[in-house]
């Protein structure tokens, strides 16, 4: 009679919809199983467990918990406004200005897989920051851009005769 294959049992009962392992089924001793999260979940614990010798598996499984961005700086002479409860992977903030002062940047970010927020952060500038300047010299600086988008530069023609 053979000798019977010692193994682990599979980890697919101890799974989440967000937890997932590879290899799945059974895994012969002194194997490794290796956890990952879905997209906007981090892994906490171990990522890689053992099949010991005797057949058991060591440490404990880890779960996977949402990534959360922090709530981010109030700009200045604006508001920040959650659109959601938590501040979860894929929520979505917005900036609004007090009245008299005029948005520069996107009003709305997300929060990302790497629990940043998406985009620069907006200001909110108003009729003092204009007269010095610098409202109007960033307003030249996007019109510039935007006409890059419309009319590319282009190499000047040579003519062959």
């Amino acid at each position: 009679m053979p000798p019977t294959e010692i193994t682990c049992p599979s980890l697919t009962p101890t799974l989440t919809p967000a937890l997932l392992v590879h290899p799945h089924g059974r895994v012969k001793a002194e194997g490794v199983a290796t956890y990952s999260c879905v997209e906007g979940r981090r892994l906490v614990g171990q990522a890689v467990r053992n099949c010991s010798g005797v057949g058991t598996w060591q440490a404990s499984p880890p779960r996977c918990e949402w990534v959360s961005c922090q709530m981010p700086e109030e700009v200045e002479n604006g508001r920040t406004i959650r659109l959601n409860e938590t501040l979860n992977y894929h929520t979505i903030i917005e900036v609004h200005c007090l009245p008299s002062h005029r948005l520069l940047g996107h009003f709305r970010r997300v929060c990302q897989e790497n629990a940043s927020w998406s985009g620069e952060k907006p200001r909110c500038l108003g009729s003092r920051e204009e007269e010095e300047g610098r409202w109007r010299e960033e307003e030249e600086e996007e019109e510039e851009e935007e006409e890059e988008k419309r009319d590319p530069p282009y190499p000047p023609l040579i003519r062959h005769l």
